[in-house]
């Protein structure tokens, strides 16, 4: 029988192995900043997706004043287009459904268009442009999700 995927609270002892996965990306975090802010910023929710016992992929949110901010979703590169960012992010979104909120909002680099097409997927729209914001003078979408009873 195939084990399922598993999304879990993050803990202390995972930042490494989350660490191997966000290091892989074009814009990735240092070390210390994933750990300063999983440790350090009590609005931050952590969440990942585990098979097995391996980590696959991860999501940091953060709720501030009612908005809940996607600040970092990474897979493993083995395990990329299968639906794990997917769920990851779904998870992510209902675990603040009950409370009263604007919205989600999140940056993208603005040509990663499997990132752009899932969140569309997901009901995010385009709203605005960060010039400059990534490496290399890449520019960021800004996409929000709101919630239209809660405005």
């Amino acid at each position: 029988m195939e084990n399922k995927i598993l999304i879990r609270k993050v803990k202390e002892e995972d930042l490494v192995s989350l660490y191997e996965i966000e290091k892989t990306l074009e814009d990735s975090w240092s070390f210390n900043i994933l750990r300063d802010d999983f440790l350090g910023n009590n609005f931050s929710s952590y969440f990942l997706a585990e098979k097995d016992g391996e980590i696959l992929g991860f999501i940091a949110l953060m709720n501030v004043a009612g908005e809940i901010h996607i600040n970092n979703i990474a897979v493993d590169q083995n395990y990329r287009r299968q639906g794990i960012g997917q769920r990851l992010l779904t998870y992510g979104l209902n675990y603040f459904a009950k409370e009263k909120l604007i919205g989600y909002t999140l940056e993208v680099r603005e040509d990663n268009l499997a990132a752009i097409n899932l969140y569309e997927k997901l009901g995010f729209i385009k709203v605005g442009l960060r010039k400059n914001y990534y490496k290399n003078n890449k520019a960021a979408l800004i996409m929000w999700k709101l919630i239209e009873e809660n405005l």
